[in-house]
């Protein structure tokens, strides 16, 4: 079964410049996955960013048809005390799926600082504080009718950090094709 409805969650640091994260659920309705995104996807993308960067909006949408839900957001992140490395380093989180599917993974930008990582290593501490919202969050859709699902329609069950900073790939100009 694919997924019903598609999360699309904006951050920002200056609020001119956007980044998003995108997750697939299977909700009963769109009203419902809103609510989860609002309520649950949100805060935990928030709680371990830097306090400069903020999630600022939720687009909700559901596959089978043009219904949406936008809800607009102001949650700061819950992180602070260290400068925070470019955008581009990031933590991956990887989830298993079910039904013996590639695993699914997110990048989390903001979260990076020069105190919770040595030599592109992240600390400990910081690995099983995003292992807990990561799991929490796939414990809490399961709770209320929205399961997390990858874009094929596989169930999520466990996340875990990798330990080595990721780098999220860059925009690359596109090639211009000459007309002779």
């Amino acid at each position: 079964m694919a997924a019903t409805d598609r999360i699309q969650i904006f951050m920002t640091l200056t609020g001119d410049r956007f980044w998003t994260n995108v997750f697939h659920v299977n909700a009963l309705t769109v009203d419902t996955a809103a609510s989860f995104a609002n309520t649950v996807l949100a805060p935990a993308l928030a709680a371990p960013m830097d306090g400069s960067f903020r999630v600022i909006k939720t687009l909700v949408s559901h596959i089978a048809d043009d219904t949406f839900v936008t809800t607009p957001l102001n949650i700061a992140g819950g992180s602070a005390g260290s400068p925070y490395l470019a955008l581009f380093n990031t933590v991956k989180v990887l989830i298993g799926v079910a039904g013996h599917g590639r695993n699914d993974y997110k990048f989390l930008r903001g979260v990076v600082t020069e105190a919770n990582q040595n030599n592109g290593q992240l600390d400990s501490g910081v690995m099983a504080a995003v292992d807990a919202i990561w799991n929490g969050v796939i414990a809490d859709g399961t709770a209320a009718g929205v399961d997390m699902v990858d874009t094929q329609g596989n169930l999520w069950l466990v996340a875990s950090v990798q330990k080595a900073v990721q780098m999220r790939q860059l925009h690359r100009k596109r090639k211009k094709v000459l007309v002779p």
